[in-house]
């Protein structure tokens, strides 16, 4: 299987129907069938061990029936790579988890501070909010817009909380400071990929996006706000090669896929 003349690679996708539509897309099937990659849907209420063969399994299932069908099948085959380990996807189930992991890292690059977290409290940051997406070894930054920033005297009399319901009620009704989106600056690539391979590293995944915003105060301070496995990739362009490429990284081992 080291060419596109040879035998297709199998990869098994386990998820759920609202993720399935908008993932498992025509143009997806049609472009990972044209280079060597066979998208098919696994039944999770059977034994993996009975389906297949599978050159890799894709799945964002969390029941425990599936995670004990997962380690059975891993157990039998532990060659065959699994995105991802039950283990590494939990981590960003739990918000606490999640921002302790980006904590750990230790990130200084050319007079940008480490990377600061946040649970709550509302941080003016321009009303931009900067998506970036992971697959392997790809990854790429974009920017959306955000909640719109709030004016300092109402932060004071707020003591910097701010609930997004009222966030949001405050942008209706034109209480927000306004948002210059077109000009904004995007962060350093070094930033971003500095924070990409260490995410990974930590998380030991190789499939997420995760959201940072500039700290209004300091625009040289990043704040990491958001990481989500297995994100909605068809929002970014070109998502059918990018993924199609992973998965291919994947089954040639080029990627680790943690435990597996």
């Amino acid at each position: 299987m080291s060419n596109l003349s040879s035998k297709p690679y199998q990869i098994g996708y386990a998820l759920t129907p609202k993720k399935e539509q908008t993932f498992i897309v025509p143009s997806l099937l049609s472009h990972a069938s044209q280079n060597g990659v066979v998208l098919t849907k696994i039944d999770p209420t059977k034994p993996l061990i009975q389906q297949g063969p599978f050159d890799c399994i894709l799945h964002k299932l969390y029941d425990s029936d599936w995670k004990q069908n997962l380690q059975d099948f891993a157990s039998r085959n532990p060659n065959i790579p699994i995105i991802a380990s039950p283990e590494s996807i939990d981590i960003l189930r739990n918000r606490i988890s999640m921002l302790e992991t980006v904590s750990k890292l230790k990130i200084n690059n050319t007079g940008v501070p480490k990377q600061i977290t946040i649970t709550e409290e509302f941080v003016n940051h321009g009303g931009v909010v900067f998506k970036v997406y992971v697959a392997g070894k790809y990854f790429r930054c974009v920017k959306r817009k955000s909640l719109p920033d709030i004016s300092e005297e109402k932060l004071v009399n707020l003591k910097g909380s701010l609930p997004f319901s009222q966030v949001s009620n405050l942008a209706a009704a034109g209480g927000g400071e306004g948002c210059k989106f077109e000009k904004t600056e995007m962060p350093p690539e070094s930033l971003v990929k500095e924070l990409v391979e260490g995410l990974k590293e930590e998380l030991r995944l190789n499939l997420f996006n995760f959201d940072v915003i500039r700290d209004g105060k300091n625009k040289e301070n990043y704040l990491v706000i958001d990481i989500n496995y297995f994100p909605g990739y068809a929002k970014m362009p070109d998502f059918e090669s990018v993924i199609t490429d992973f998965l291919r990284d994947v089954v040639h081992k080029d990627i680790n896929c943690g435990d597996n």
